[in-house]
């Protein structure tokens, strides 16, 4: 009986801490591929936070049209309780490639959260020829607007008439709980590539834009001082010489700074908020690494633009990938969290940076080649990655690649490779196991 006991409380330990010892993967798992995209926080209409709402596309079907073969792509965006459940599911496809550009939230005439808006990335419709299309289905956007609970509330189509694109949609607040608009960076190529900065109203009319040719907005932001709109920064790229600026434009759209910064020499360069000021991020190759490698680097600007302070990594970073960032702040302070591809062991890896631009601590370390995160949010000690998770040749799985929504504790290794789960589980198991078998040897209860 002992024994049997001993046996059965072995077998409960192990079971234990191989559930411990990886987080909870969630995927809806129903087409051929699938991709999420964006992360961010739902709300229920009490406005009270009650999960995640995540965006990106399914692969519906292949078509035959006209003796060509296209690939339906469609919008798809998920609402997950926080444990990964899922609530309800939204998807949108009329067109050959409907996918989701960005999403933000919407608001109602008391500046309430009451949904969220969709833009997409829409093409044409498959089923239709060339000279079927009115000259203004070939030059609208569509931004689709969606309540709490996942139902449409409509469809709008933006569009100056020169078969532009819109490719980021930034809420322009005018403090913390009063929204004033969004701002649209649009693009078209044709000839010569030409970019638009658009400005919307709440219901989406537009009040403004600006357009330049032969450049191309790689990222906006709006900025405040004090919750009061300072205008925006941007970084444009001369399509002609590739030349990269970064600059500060008033609340009309007129550029009115050069800041003083090369950015020319990094990849992938991205903008983040923080308070009274901006994040600049991305990747560098001055590092003191071997030759030829690059890792990431961190500026933080007042609102000035003028900068506080510089971080650069000291991990191999693959210059292919982007750098992801999110700010959380709390009661004391304002931290922020970058997660980049450790390309020295193929790793993902996550750190915290304290306002002085300390890096306080590495915050999670995700050991496998099956996941591609695209997008990640942080709250109270829980992380949450989307992207996709990838299946490799030699798995023969039934899929080719499946939506990733991933719930992690921080301080939590995840997902360690095959070869490795089996030492780690038995290394904890063995320091778990030894103190209760001391233990119930002192009780008499089993013999060692």
């Amino acid at each position: 009986m002992k024994k049997f006991f001993m046996l059965m409380l072995i077998c409960f330990m192990l079971n234990f801490i191989r559930v411990s010892a990886k987080d909870n993967v969630f995927s809806i798992n129903k087409y051929s591929e699938e991709n999420f995209d964006f992360i961010m926080t739902s709300y229920n209409q009490k406005q009270k936070e009650d999960g995640f709402i995540v965006a990106g596309y399914y692969l519906k079907e292949k078509q035959e049209v006209d003796n060509e073969s296209y690939l339906d792509y469609q919008a798809n965006v998920v609402k997950y309780k926080k444990n990964g459940e899922i609530v309800w599911t939204f998807s949108y496809g009329k067109t050959k490639e409907d996918k989701v550009s960005s999403i933000n939230y919407s608001y109602d005439e008391n500046n309430k959260i009451d949904g969220y808006l969709i833009s997409l990335d829409k093409t044409y419709d498959i089923n239709k020829s060339e000279e079927e299309f009115t000259e203004d289905e070939k030059e609208q956007t569509t931004i689709i607007k969606i309540n709490l609970d996942g139902k449409t509330i409509y469809e709008k189509d933006i569009s100056l008439k020169e078969k532009e694109k819109i490719k980021k949609v930034v809420p322009i607040k005018l403090n913390e709980n009063v929204i004033d608009g969004y701002l649209a960076i649009a693009e078209k190529k044709d000839n010569n590539f030409i970019s638009y900065l658009i400005r919307l109203d709440k219901d989406l009319n537009i009040k403004w834009n600006r357009r330049e040719e032969n450049i191309e907005y790689l990222d906006i932001i709006s900025i405040k001082e004090n919750n009061i709109e300072k205008g925006y920064i941007g970084i444009k790229k001369n399509t002609q010489t590739s030349k990269k600026t970064l600059v500060h434009l008033d609340t009309e759209g007129n550029e009115i700074d050069t800041i003083k910064v090369d950015i020319n020499k990094y990849k992938e360069v991205k903008l983040g908020n923080s308070k009274n000021g901006f994040i600049l991020y991305g990747i560098t190759p001055e590092v003191k690494l071997k030759k030829g490698s690059y890792s990431y680097f961190i500026k933080s600007f007042n609102i000035n633009n003028v900068e506080n302070w510089e971080i650069i990594g000291d991990v191999p970073v693959s210059k292919n990938k982007n750098i992801l960032y999110r700010e959380e702040e709390n009661t004391e302070s304002l931290n922020y969290f970058f997660c980049y591809g450790n390309s020295s062991d193929n790793s993902l890896e996550v750190i915290k940076v304290n306002e002085e631009g300390i890096i306080e601590k590495k915050v999670k370390k995700i050991m496998t080649n099956y996941y591609d995160i695209k997008d990640f949010y942080i709250k109270k000690d829980k992380l949450y990655f989307v992207g996709q998770i990838n299946c490799p040749e030699d798995d023969n799985c039934e899929y080719d690649a499946n939506s990733l929504f991933l719930v992690s504790d921080e301080d939590k290794v995840i997902e360690v490779e095959d070869k490795d789960s089996t030492s780690i589980l038995v290394i904890i198991g063995l320091l778990i196991l030894i103190p209760i078998l001391i233990l119930l040897k002192k009780k008499k209860i089993i013999k060692l």
